[in-house]
């Protein structure tokens, strides 16, 4: 894992651009820290990927906020008494567009989290590898890691609007992204921290909620109350971090876009654009196992622990197939597939005992 930290700083010191032919190689010894060389239809081929992860990124936003309202209304409408009133047809419209919409609502939720990465990835590639301390397949990869990811977020949030202050200052730029992203750090590390404070709690406040249970006592314990102001507090500071992580987002485009607006244009292939090259495998697989390619994806989706059991088996075979065909990638996605089978199931299992316990 540290790996993915390291690897760039130990060429961080260099000035040189080692990907760029003889033929430039007084322009490259001239490259300055935290410079960013490319090609023309480089530069314009990243500013429009950023623009379009952008729209992306917006619109599925747009979907997470209306959709719930016009959810709230169909439901509303089901059970308001004007609704037996209406004609056949109409209630048989209004039934079917209800679950529709809730499925509609699962899916902006699921391209909304999508685009959050690719948008972090794509921001990832702005940032020369002369001071960049990941790449931006690590920075979005090593987010799917539980526990690890409380670490990484740092990295690759917090971390990446250093880079983008570090560039700004070099093009006489005044803004400075770092401390919204400190204070979205900050509020994130509480939405994780919250939790495991709620869950280690509840056997101290079960007793009292029994007791309220059983008696005709209309007061509420004091601790039962803390608990519950400590949940309304730690869902507030879970709408704060989904706020701030949008206002992040449109900042850093807005410093990504001025940036590559004021790069370094050369007419040769710059080792910028080739390190993005190949590190896009983490968007486009090339060249990778099919079968680490289906375990990664039910790996992401094993938390919902009917995938866990399938991820473990594809993981396992991308493995093997790995070993027969050195030439092909994806040895990462193969252990996140069986990493995240084990860790929902063990979860799962956990969970079972609790409430067998409970019962």
């Amino acid at each position: 894992m540290m790996w993915c930290y390291e690897q760039n700083n130990q060429t961080g010191g260099s000035n040189a651009v080692p990907g760029l032919p003889v033929a430039s190689e007084t322009r490259a010894s001239g490259v300055a820290r935290g410079e960013i060389v490319l090609r023309e239809e480089e530069r314009r081929a990243l500013i429009s990927k950023i623009s379009t992860s952008w729209k992306g990124y917006t619109s599925s936003l747009l979907g997470v906020i209306l959709l719930p309202f016009v959810l709230a209304i169909g439901i509303a409408l089901m059970y308001a008494p004007a609704f037996q009133t209406l004609s056949q047809p109409m209630e048989q419209t209004v039934a079917i567009v209800v679950p529709l919409v809730y499925f509609a609502i699962i899916a902006a939720n699921g391209m909304f989290f999508v685009y959050n990465f690719v948008m972090l990835y794509r921001l990832w590639q702005v940032v020369p590898k002369n001071i960049a301390n990941t790449t931006p397949g690590c920075a979005v990869g090593l987010l799917f890691i539980p526990l690890f990811n409380i670490c990484w977020y740092f990295i690759a949030y917090v971390s990446l609007a250093e880079r983008y202050r570090e560039m700004l200052i070099q093009q006489n730029d005044r803004r400075n992204p770092a401390p919204l992203a400190y204070a979205m750090g900050v509020v994130v590390a509480i939405c994780f921290l919250m939790p495991i404070f709620l869950a280690f709690s509840l056997p101290l406040i079960a007793p009292n909620i029994e007791t309220v249970q059983n008696t005709d006592n209309s007061a509420v314990p004091p601790l039962v109350l803390l608990y519950v102001s400590f949940m309304c507090i730690f869902y507030l500071f879970i709408f704060l971090a989904w706020v701030l992580h949008i206002f992040y987002f449109y900042k850093m485009k807005n410093c990504a876009l001025r940036l590559l607006n004021g790069a370094t244009v050369v007419d040769v292939p710059s080792a910028h654009a080739q390190e993005m090259m190949n590190d896009n495998a983490w968007l486009v697989p090339v060249r990778t196992s099919g079968l680490a390619i289906i375990a990664g994806y039910l790996g992401l989706f094993s938390v919902l622990i009917l995938p866990a059991p399938f991820a473990l088996l594809f993981g396992i075979l991308a493995l093997h197939n790995l070993r027969k065909n050195p030439g092909l990638h994806g040895y990462g996605r193969a252990w996140f597939g069986i990493i995240m089978s084990i860790l929902s199931s063990i979860g799962f299992l956990l969970l079972m005992i609790a409430i067998l316990g409970l019962l």
